[in-house]
């Protein structure tokens, strides 16, 4: 993976950026009363036990080949290799947390986010 990336994918997972345009783009909610009114779930995420609000996303399946296109992040398909060109789908949720395969710029990169 290319560190140029990194700033830019960790925003996008912590849930400071979205890739969505401005009609459609809902920071994550900072405190468990406004997640709720967004209808997220409250809780654990990663290696965070509490305090992070998990949203669904509304375009989850979507096709994409960047996070660009997506609420959350583009996934890869299962299987796919490092470096390989595909297309992938939207996340059904933001943020995540994990060992995650992804789609960026339609190649495969494989992080850790905590």
């Amino acid at each position: 993976m290319r560190i140029r990336h990194l700033p830019a994918i960790i925003a996008c997972f912590l849930g400071f950026v979205s890739s969505t345009p401005a009609a459609d783009r809902t920071a994550v909610p900072a405190s468990e009363s406004e997640c709720l009114a967004h209808n997220g779930h409250w809780g654990g995420l990663g290696l965070r036990p509490s305090g992070v609000c998990v949203l669904t996303t509304n375009d989850a399946g979507k096709k994409c080949t960047d996070a660009s296109q997506c609420e959350g992040v583009c996934v890869a398909p299962a299987g796919a290799k490092r470096g390989a060109r595909v297309v992938g789908t939207c996340s059904s949720e933001r943020p995540v947390a994990g060992a995650l395969t992804l789609v960026v710029k339609g190649r495969v990169t494989i992080i850790i986010a905590e």
